[in-house]
C-alpha cells in the first residue's frame, strides 16, 4: 500500500512509525489529524519533512533517527504548539547537517529537545540562540551545537539558560564545519564572552564545553554549580590555563582533552589560593576535589608540569599524553 493513500485512510492514527526505507514523506500526512507521536527510524532515507507536517496540531512527539540521512526541519515547525518532545539521533558530524528553522522559540510545551543546531549569521532561515528564552520547560539533557556561529552575545544571555531549572545534563559546542580564517580570528574574543554569557540552572548535574577557540573556559558563574558532577573539557585547542575545578565540591568525573597549550595543572587548577599555598599540604585547611573518582587527562601536547594533590586518592586516573589530534 502507498503511503499517501494510507494518510487518507487512518485519519485516527495516534502513531506512527516509519521503519522501511521512504525517501520522501508525502504531503497527506496532514491528514493524520490525530496523530500524537511519529517516529522516523533508523532506515528511513528521508531528508526533510514536509510543511504540511505542521498542521499536525496534536502532534506531541517527533523522533528522528536517521541521521545519516535527514537534513532539515519544516520552516512551519513554530505551529505545532503541542509538541512536547523532540529528539534526534545522529552521529556527531551528521548532526551538523540538520537546519532548524525559526520559530522553534514558540514551542513553550517542549520538555525534551535533545539537540538544537544554531544557524549562521548570514542564514535567515536558521534558528537563532535567543530562540530558547521562553522555553523553560525543558528537562533531562540538551545538546547545543553550533555555537561559534553567534556574533551577538546578547543573544546568549536572551536564551536564558539559567531558567532552565530542569535539564540536569548540558553540552555547549563551539565547533562550526569549514569557518573561514576571518570568522576564526573573530571568534578567538567572542568564544569566551559567549560561553560567559550562556550561565546555565544552578543545579545542573552534568557540563560539556567543546571547541571554543578562546584562552580560556574560565566563567563567572562556574564555581556556582555546586551540585556538578561531571565535567567535559573537550576540543579547547587555545585553552591556556584551566579553572580552579578543585574548589568543586561534588565534582566525581573531570574530562579534559586537546588542550593543546596547557603547560601546567598547578595551584590555579586545584583551587588553591596564593595566601594558601604554604597550607596545600593539610587537607584538613583545604579539601581540594573532595569526590573526585574519574580524572581523565589526553592531548596536553605542550603539558609540561602537574604540581599533585596532596596524596589524594583518585579510583581511575587516564593519562594520555600528545597522540593524534
Amino acid at each position: 500500500m502507498h503511503l499517501s493513500n494510507s494518510c487518507h485512510q487512518f485519519r485516527c492514527l495516534r502513531t506512527l512509525i516509519l521503519g522501511c526505507p521512504f525517501r520522501k514523506l508525502p504531503d497527506a500526512v496532514e491528514n493524520l489529524i490525530r496523530l500524537r507521536c511519529l517516529h522516523i527510524n533508523l532506515n528511513v532515507e528521508i531528508e526533510e519533512l514536509p510543511e504540511t507536517l505542521c498542521n499536525l496540531c496534536n502532534l506531541q512527539t517527533l523522533n528522528i533517527d536517521n541521521g545519516e540521512y535527514f537534513k532539515k526541519l519544516p520552516q512551519g515547525m513554530g505551529k505545532l504548539i503541542n509538541l512536547r518532545h523532540l529528539r534526534f539521533i545522529t552521529n556527531y558530524f551528521g548532526w551538523y547537517k540538520v537546519k532548524f528553522p525559526n520559530g522553534i522559540g514558540k514551542l513553550t510545551c517542549l520538555r525534551t529537545l535533545s539537540d538544537f543546531n544554531i544557524g549562521g549569521k548570514d542564514d535567515k532561515e536558521g534558528c537563532k540562540l535567543g530562540e530558547l528564552e521562553n522555553l523553560n520547560q525543558l528537562q533531562g539533557s540538551f545538546k547545543m551545537r553550533g555555537l561559534g556561529n553567534v556574533v551577538d552575545v546578547g543573544e546568549a544571555q536572551n536564551a536564558q539558560l539559567k531558567k532552565k531549572i530542569h535539564l540536569h545534563d548540558l553540552e555547549l559546542d563551539f565547533y562550526v564545519v569549514g569557518q573561514l580564517e576571518e570568522e576564526r580570528r573573530r571568534r578567538m574574543e567572542n568564544d569566551a564572552a559567549l560561553l560567559n554569557a550562556l550561565e546555565p540552572p544552578p543545579d545542573l548535574e552534568k557540563l560539556s564545553i567543546k571547541n571554543v577557540m578562546g584562552t580560556t573556559v574560565y566563567t563567572n558563574w562556574m564555581m556556582s554549580l555546586t551540585n556538578l558532577k561531571s565535567l567535559n573539557i573537550v576540543g579547547c585547542g587555545q585553552l591556556e590555563c584551566l579553572p580552579p575545578l578543585g574548589k568543586l565540591p561534588l565534582l566525581k568525573e573531570l574530562n579534559i582533552q586537546g588542550a593543546y597549550n596547557v603547560k601546567k595543572l598547578g595551584d590555579e587548577f586545584l583551587g588553591i589560593e596564593s595566601e594558601n599555598k604554604s597550607k596545600k599540604d593539610d587537607c584538613h585547611i583545604i579539601n581540594i576535589f573532595p569526590n573526585l573518582r574519574v580524572l581523565k587527562i589526553a592531548n596536553l601536547d605542550n603539558w609540561e608540569e602537574w604540581i599533585g594533590m596532596g596524596g589524594k586518592r583518585i579510583e581511575e586516573v587516564e593519562e594520555e599524553k600528545g597522540g593524534n589530534r
